[in-house]
C-alpha cells in the first residue's frame, strides 16, 4: 500500500491493483489482505510477518507459515504490549 496525499494505491510487486481515496484505508487494508487470498497467494516474504498480523487482527485468522512463526510471535507480543500500554 502507497499513499500518496490524499489516496491510497494498493499494489503487489509492481502492479497496481486499485486505488481508492484515503478515507477507505480500512477498506483498501481488507481488500489487500483479501487479494492473497482470493488469487491464492502466499505474501511476500518481505512483508509477511507484517501481513499476518494484519491478517490475524482483521479477520482473527490463526494460521501462520513455519517459516516465519517465531518471528511473528515475537511482533506479536509487541504489539500487544503496545495496545496494552496506550
Amino acid at each position: 500500500m502507497v499513499i500518496d496525499g490524499e489516496m491510497v494505491h494498493v499494489t503487489e510487486g509492481n502492479k497496481m491493483l486499485f486505488s481508492t481515496d484515503i478515507k477507505n484505508i480500512g477498506e483498501a487494508t481488507v481488500a489487500y489482505l483479501a487479494s492473497f487470498h482470493l488469487l491464492d497467494f502466499d505474501y511476500p516474504k518481505s512483508c509477511a510477518v507484517g501481513l499476518c498480523i494484519l491478517q490475524r487482527i482483521t479477520f482473527q485468522h490463526e494460521n501462520i507459515p513455519m517459516d516465519i512463526t517465531a518471528s511473528f510471535e515475537s511482533a506479536l507480543k509487541s504489539y500487544n504490549s503496545f495496545k496494552k500500554n496506550a
